[in-house]
């Protein structure tokens, strides 16, 4: 199927008639019939980025001969912009050691869901070992809070 038959499709599929979506458009009835008779690739671009917005198709894609939705735009708060803007200041290096940590915490958390426990309440700590073997404290915030309660204040700690 071609894609100015495709197109036609995807119009008819929104709107009740090719004259009422060129109404919406605000692009000429003729000129809507001409590119469905005669080709895409003749049609102005400016026609073709209103047909595509009206029909929330992605005009690459239509230019390639595919009907394809918009490629979703994700809204970013400005604390992720921050990180993003961040992120892309960093060297190689920078940015493998980001992405190490973002992995473990990821990790972390879907282990804590998958066992239906509360994310901010538990924290797995990891130790460093010479063995290789990668032991784990896993504890949580009232149990740190009380650990700290049970230390002995000595003298030197005062400033």
């Amino acid at each position: 199927m071609s894609v100015e038959l495709k197109l036609k499709e995807e119009i008819l599929k929104k709107h009740k008639s090719i004259r009422a979506f060129t109404e919406v458009v605000d692009i000429p009835y003729s000129t809507l019939v001409n590119i469905l008779k005669n080709g895409i690739a003749k049609a102005g671009i400016n026609t073709m980025i209103k047909i595509c917005k009206e029909l929330d198709i992605d005009t690459d894609a239509l230019s390639e001969g595919e009907i394809k939705g918009k490629k979703s735009k994700i809204d970013f708060c400005e604390l992720e912009q921050n990180y993003i803007r961040k992120y892309r200041t960093l060297d190689q290096m920078g940015k493998h050691t980001v992405d190490v940590v973002l992995n473990m915490e990821f990790e972390r958390v879907a282990k804590l869901k998958e066992n239906k426990e509360s994310v901010d309440d538990v924290y797995i700590i990891p130790i460093a070992a010479r063995s290789g073997e990668k032991p784990i404290i896993k504890t949580s915030r009232s149990q740190i809070e009380a650990d700290i309660l049970k230390l002995p204040i000595s003298d030197e700690d005062d400033l």
